[in-house]
């Protein structure tokens, strides 16, 4: 199986790097590897279907919200 980088990951998917590297740091989304060396993380073409859905509700929670206050309170880090 080929393996996508971040950024190629990224642009499939809709969610840009730094919210990647967010949710991989949470839990919710890690990378299928990550070279020991360089530290880079890839992510397999499978894990698309997730990704979308994930940038799809937080494009859908966030036009409806319209601010980072609420993130703040459900996530209790003040990422986003």
């Amino acid at each position: 199986m080929r393996l996508l980088t971040i950024g190629a990951f990224g642009r499939a998917s809709g969610l840009t790097v730094k919210a990647l590297r967010i949710y991989a740091d949470l839990g919710l989304l890690r990378p299928a590897a990550v070279d020991p060396d360089s530290g880079y993380r890839y992510y397999a073409p499978d894990q698309l279907e997730l990704a979308r859905l994930v940038a799809r509700l937080r494009r859908t929670w966030w036009t409806r919200v319209g601010s980072t206050r609420p993130w703040r309170w459900r996530t209790g880090n003040g990422r986003c």
